[in-house]
């Protein structure tokens, strides 16, 4: 279900921000972002799909934010009923429904 939920996710974005500037991200590590949302003259943002929230483990995010100090992190999940926010080493990391991540990047 995980891959089905990551492109239903991205062609929500496309149809919804009517954008094409998504992009993916991996290092050398093999440690990736599902989504980069790059917008002029704005930090990037980066967005992991996981089928249910519990199931996120933060290297990942952390990697990227290692390389890329500032932007907005957001887990979509398709079990997140209220959006809320964790911190992981100092990374905040807000976990949203795709309903909920649209509004944000709208």
């Amino acid at each position: 279900m995980g891959s089905l939920w990551e492109h239903y996710v991205m062609n929500e974005i496309h149809a919804r921000l009517q954008t094409r500037q998504i992009h993916y991200w991996r290092d050398k590590r093999q440690h990736e972002i599902d989504f980069i949302v790059v917008r002029r003259g704005q930090a990037p943002i980066a967005i992991e799909c996981k089928w249910s929230a519990s199931g996120f483990d933060a290297a990942n995010v952390l990697a990227f934010r290692r390389q890329h100090k500032q932007g907005k992190n957001f887990v979509v999940a398709h079990d997140v009923q209220r959006a809320h926010k964790h911190s992981v080493a100092g990374c905040e990391i807000n976990f949203v429904s795709l309903a909920g991540l649209i509004e944000k990047l709208v």
